[in-house]
């Protein structure tokens, strides 16, 4: 998956290298001269920062092109995102595990407006429109007994894999700092509403806790339509830039 995005980005450089030095004149830009490119390439480092402070990594990757105009700018990019949950609870003498994974990857296109907030900070909002794939994975399970829980326990698991197109809508709102005429970071915050339509396969597995002794049903794949809201941390794209 990962080497398809880091293919993907190539590409972009590849397809806008050779418009490299062009030049917009602006009002509102933070450089000297009323000069800025007019192409920039943004990748998003949170990832690398939280392996580098010993933090769980996040596990979202993000490539951004942004065609620069006056005071806004037209924004393209893939996007993957994979997200890891679980949960366990007691009932009386049950125990139930749920465990949930989602893997999503999207093609976006949006736009952005620019403000500045002082000479050395700029302030940009937007939105981005996207469409790509999702893969969910989600495994419900019940014992019958306590941790820890004995080869000998009656159990039951619900296993469903859903694979589904989707289309996502996300606000966007950062800051900018540039280092130089063609390096910048930004810090870039929002959320993502997603509508899946796929199909889902069922597998039920329930008997003894042990795969000798426990019975498997499997059903036809079926169709199935997902709605996901997903919050993201406050400063979910740390993101280093070049002009161009």
């Amino acid at each position: 998956m990962m080497k398809k995005i880091i293919s993907a980005g190539v590409l972009l450089w590849a397809v806008y290298s050779e418009m490299s030095g062009q030049f917009i004149t602006s009002s509102d830009t933070l450089l000297p001269g009323n000069k800025q490119y007019a192409h920039e390439i943004s990748v998003n480092v949170t990832p690398l920062l939280a392996q580098l402070i010993g933090s769980n990594p996040l596990q979202r990757y993000e490539f951004i092109y942004k065609r620069h105009h006056t005071q806004h700018a037209f924004r393209a990019g893939i996007f993957y995102y994979k997200t890891n949950s679980n949960h366990t609870f007691t009932t009386d003498s049950s125990l139930h595990a749920n465990f949930f994974t989602s893997e999503v990857i999207m093609g976006r296109a949006g736009y952005e407006r620019h403000l500045n907030v002082t000479k050395r900070i700029l302030f940009f909002y937007g939105f981005d429109l996207g469409v790509g794939f999702e893969k969910r994975y989600r495994n419900f399970e019940e014992f019958d007994s306590d941790i820890p829980v004995p080869d000998s326990s009656d159990y039951v698991q619900n296993i469903y894999h859903t694979d589904q197109a989707i289309a996502g809508f996300s606000p966007v709102l950062g800051i900018k700092i540039p280092v130089s005429r063609h390096l910048s970071f930004t810090a870039q915050t929002g959320f993502q509403m997603i509508i899946g339509v796929g199909t889902t396969v069922h597998t039920q597995r329930s008997g003894l806790f042990s795969t000798s002794s426990a019975q498997e049903l499997v059903s036809e794949p079926y169709p199935s339509a997902t709605f996901t809201f997903d919050a993201f941390p406050i400063l979910n794209n740390l993101g280093f830039n070049l002009h161009f």
